[in-house]
């Protein structure tokens, strides 16, 4: 189910993940790479093309994930990149509140 209303331009989502390569975190290193890529989008967020924000989606899963995977922390405490999450869903969800986006849309 997807939330994005966005417009995402095939062409040019592709060509930006020809550039940046995502896959999937394997290392604390690799995840402090994409982490600091990420804030480094966080800070042009009202810049960003389509194809970024929904770059930003992906790389915010990725961290995610990496992140509960390698977590110490009981599941339901776990949640380092749930503001990264927030802040960019929130400014693309169609609905006024949503579950998925942790805070209502902008």
């Amino acid at each position: 189910m997807k939330h994005s209303v966005l417009e995402v331009d095939p062409k040019r989502y592709g060509r930006l993940l020809a550039r940046k390569l995502p896959a999937v975190i394997r290392t604390e290193e690799e995840n402090q790479r994409l982490t600091a890529e990420l804030e480094q989008l966080e800070r042009r967020s009202g810049e960003l093309t389509p194809e970024e924000r929904e770059y930003s989606e992906l790389l915010t899963v990725l961290i995610e994930a990496f992140e509960d995977a390698n977590s110490t922390m009981p599941s339901k405490d776990r949640r380092p990149a749930a503001g990264y999450a927030a802040s960019w869903k929130s400014m693309v969800c169609a609905s006024a509140t949503c579950s998925t986006c942790l805070v209502p849309a902008a």
